[in-house]
């Protein structure tokens, strides 16, 4: 956020100024937290964030293993703002038109006629 209280989106906030000692302890219980035989949607969305973490840029981060982990989160929650989400990673990957096209399959959700 700014000074101001606005949002500075993802693309356009400047990394070197992230928390790299907090960033690192949250790899650490991302590690324990692994050690269970289960994977969860917790576990997905928060092993996404750590890469959005480890990147160096926006441009570096790897969209790709992301939308891999946005495709398992769904069939452990096959939830339309999980769908959303994984256009926006969609277009990071392939581009506009196709995650466009994706976004044609929320058309309708009660839940999405409400989110902002």
């Amino acid at each position: 956020m700014t000074i101001d209280g606005d949002i500075i989106v993802l693309k356009d906030q400047e990394r070197s100024k992230w928390n790299s000692e907090l960033i690192q302890t949250a790899q650490i219980y991302l590690q324990n937290s692994s050690k269970g035989e289960a994977i969860t949607r917790y576990h997905l969305e928060v092993i996404i964030s750590a890469e959005h973490c480890i990147a160096k840029s926006y441009i570096e981060t790897n969209w790709v293993r992301i939308l891999t982990y946005y495709d398992n989160m769904i069939t452990h929650a096959d939830d339309p703002v999980i769908r959303l989400n994984r256009c926006m990673i969609v277009m990071e990957c392939q581009g506009a038109k196709v995650a466009l096209e994706a976004m044609k399959d929320l058309q309708g959700d009660k839940l999405m006629t409400k989110y902002y």
